[in-house]
C-alpha cells in the first residue's frame, strides 16, 4: 500500500482522512477523489463542508468503479477488528476518522503501518467499508 502521487508532506498535518482513504482504496490522486467528494455531496449539505461523511466516501469510491458493503461493528478495537477480518481491502471508520485497511497494514495522512502498530489501533471501530 502506498500513497497517491500527489500525497505531499505537508498533508500528514491536514484534516483529509477521508478523501486520502478514497484515493488509497481506489487507487487514484488526491485531487481526483476530492472532486469525487464534491460531486457526492449529502443532499442535506449545501457545500463541501470539512468532514467527509461515509455515504459521501461510499458514493466517491463506487464513483471509481469500486464495489462496497458497509457493515455496523459492535465495540471493538482497529486492532482486534484487523485481526479478524484478515487481508481483505476496507475503509474502517472511527468516530471522527477514515483509514485504509488493506493485507495487514493501515493507512492514514499520518503513517502506513501494521494493524496491530498503527497509531490508531486503540481507537473503537464505528463502521467497515469492504471494498470487494
Amino acid at each position: 500500500m502506498q500513497y497517491p502521487v500527489d500525497f505531499k508532506e505537508e498533508h500528514r498535518s491536514q484534516g483529509l482522512c477521508g478523501v486520502l482513504a478514497i484515493a488509497v482504496a481506489a487507487g487514484v490522486t488526491l485531487a481526483d477523489a476530492h472532486e469525487a467528494c464534491k460531486r457526492n455531496l449529502d443532499a442535506d449539505r449545501k457545500r463541501h463542508v470539512r468532514s467527509t461523511s461515509v455515504p459521501q466516501i461510499e458514493a466517491s469510491v463506487r464513483d471509481f468503479g469500486k464495489e462496497t458493503v458497509l457493515y455496523d461493528v459492535e465495540r471493538t478495537t482497529v486492532r482486534r477488528w484487523a485481526e479478524s477480518f484478515g487481508g481483505r481491502h476496507a475503509i474502517v471508520f472511527t468516530a471522527s476518522h477514515a483509514m485504509v485497511y488493506r493485507d495487514g497494514l493501515l493507512c492514514d495522512q499520518t503513517e502506513i503501518a501494521p494493524a496491530a502498530q498503527h497509531d490508531c489501533k486503540r481507537r473503537f471501530v464505528t463502521q467497515i467499508m469492504e471494498i470487494i
